[in-house]
């Protein structure tokens, strides 16, 4: 996300599918994949890169396509430092 963005508040979406894990800011269109066979801990961001175009593809068409409610209460805050 873009510096201009920092203090914004996020509009994310996530969906999770056996070792992949993907989330989309909707505002931004940035987005965050990771396979978390061999990066349990998200630090490699395989979004946008070309090895990982077929697995973006396929988990952005699950994220819009899924069923399910919205989370719009949490248990606790999220995304604070």
């Amino acid at each position: 996300v873009s510096a201009s963005r920092c203090g914004v508040q996020l509009d994310l979406r996530t969906v999770h599918r056996g070792d992949a894990k993907l989330t989309v800011e909707l505002q931004s269109g940035d987005g965050e994949l990771y396979d978390l066979s061999v990066d349990k801990h998200e630090m490699k961001n395989l979004w946008n890169m070309t090895k990982a175009s077929e697995l973006q593809a396929q988990m952005t068409e699950l994220l819009w396509t899924r069923p399910g409610a919205e989370l719009t209460e949490f248990d606790m805050p999220v995304g604070v430092a």
